[in-house]
């Protein structure tokens, strides 16, 4: 995990961990149904997963110089069910969040080995210009 570098970002990794710290399952909006109430035109807005602010439409088509009145569509919106896992190498030196979703929420737990491929990404830490590294798992093997 040393050997992760910011050219890795948005590339496909594979690193031998130790989960060391594991949150509770939850599901997470990926994207959000809402239906105008003035025309009934509906709205899809993709989430993002990794901000804590729900995304709402502001205008609808059917007049877009007044703010729109929205109806959010539980049943019509989708969620995956989203886990956080921290994990590190052997020696402890570094440790990195890892994303599981949907099947792989429940694929390990605190202390277990395991190889975990998914896709690095970079996400914002409390400010506009740092940023940690985050892995979405793609697929989880314990060891």
């Amino acid at each position: 995990m040393k050997n992760i570098r910011h050219v890795d970002i948005g590339k496909e990794i594979s690193i031998d961990v130790k989960v060391s710290n594991s949150k509770q399952k939850f599901l997470r909006l990926t994207l959000l149904t809402f239906e105008c109430a003035r025309c009934k035109n509906i709205v899809y807005v993709p989430q993002d997963i990794y901000k804590k602010k729900v995304v709402k439409p502001f205008y609808c088509v059917c007049d877009e110089k007044k703010k729109g009145v929205f109806r959010l569509l539980e049943n019509e919106s989708e969620f995956v069910d989203f886990r956080e896992i921290f994990v590190y190498n052997e020696n402890k030196e570094n440790s990195i969040k890892v994303v599981l979703q949907n099947n792989l929420v429940n694929s390990v737990e605190k202390g277990d080995y395991a190889n975990i491929t998914g896709v690095l990404k970079a996400v914002p830490h409390n400010s506009h210009t740092v940023f940690d590294y985050v892995l979405e798992a793609s697929m989880v093997r314990k060891i």
